[in-house]
């Protein structure tokens, strides 16, 4: 929509309109590419009039019918990711999003990590996973997959990642992890 063939920027540049329906019920997202200038709970789910729960890593907050938000998730982090309970069927609508690069670091500790997936596309889970990583376990929602050498590899009904998504991630050492295989948005080179 904002497509300016003379900005040579470099990649990721661009923004975009992101809108997805959220079902009634638990689902589990991620904002990746939200603004970090305003990343208040209210703000970034303003468009989800029927949200009634989030809920992270060891935190959790709820919308109260007079008092706003109420809990520990008073700002969302583009870097994790969220259960999100919804009292019904909605249209979540993020305005001017950036599609991030795959470049972003995670500081990944030992056990369950809750985390987004950054990328501009989806990507396979053999392609996604550092190698040498210690995270040997990846779970999305109702799929998951387990790295068994000794079977060829990842295993398991998870086999692609997207943006938007949240995933936990199983490790068995703390270590800074950054998500592989996604190149850059395709650009033209004109003489």
């Amino acid at each position: 929509e904002n497509y300016d063939m003379m900005a040579f920027g470099g990649e990721y540049t661009c923004n975009y309109d992101f809108s997805e329906e959220f079902p009634e019920g638990i689902i589990l997202k991620s904002f990746y590419s939200i603004d970090d200038e305003d990343n208040s709970i209210t703000n970034v789910l303003s468009s989800l009039d029927q949200a009634i729960e989030i809920i992270g890593e060891g935190e959790a907050s709820s919308l109260h019918p007079v008092l706003d938000w109420i809990g520990s998730v008073t700002e969302i982090d583009r870097r994790k990711g969220y259960w999100v309970r919804m009292f019904s069927d909605d249209v979540y609508e993020h305005l001017n999003g950036k599609a991030d690069t795959t470049t972003m670091e995670y500081l990944i500790h030992e056990g369950a990590n809750l985390i987004s997936f950054s990328g501009p596309k989806g990507t396979s889970v053999e392609d996604a996973m550092p190698e040498g990583s210690s995270c040997t376990q990846i779970v999305g929602q109702g799929e998951a997959a387990t790295y068994t050498p000794a079977l060829g590899g990842w295993i398991g009904s998870l086999t692609e990642l997207f943006p938007w998504g949240g995933y936990w991630l199983i490790c068995s050492d703390d270590e800074i992890f950054v998500w592989q295989g996604n190149e850059a948005l395709p650009r033209f080179d004109f003489e």
